[in-house]
């Protein structure tokens, strides 16, 4: 199986939640089901670091896309929109023992737009 992270991520909350998607293609066909799980990192221009995490249910084999929301770790930060690194990691059931295979993507992050009468 092959997957990434969209290139532009919808931030909510103020920073403080991501929602990262992604396509999967090519799943093998001893390849049953897969979780993803993915860190949101942005360095700021004083140097800190803001991490978010987030994990997706369990997508069947077949599926084309994955989702997941990442949610700021310290409450006291959050994101800011621009550039950013997403750390993404699919563990893949197999009739076999569980396969990992981590990637990196190069992201933008932009503030959701949210419709009238909701909220983001």
């Amino acid at each position: 199986m092959t997957s990434k992270v969209d290139a532009t991520l919808n931030m909510h909350e103020g920073g403080r939640k991501v929602d990262v998607r992604g396509p999967i293609s090519k799943w093998d066909s001893d390849e049953d089901y897969a979780l993803f799980t993915v860190v949101i990192s942005q360095v700021h221009d004083d140097g800190t670091v803001t991490n978010a995490m987030g994990s997706s249910v369990r997508y069947a084999h077949g599926a084309t896309y994955w989702e997941a929301t990442a949610m700021v770790t310290d409450p006291g930060r959050h994101l800011r929109p621009g550039a950013a690194k997403a750390y993404g990691v699919a563990t893949i059931a197999t009739a076999g023992d569980p396969e990992a295979y981590p990637w990196p993507n190069d992201v933008e992050l932009i503030p959701a737009v949210v419709a009238a009468g909701t909220r983001g």
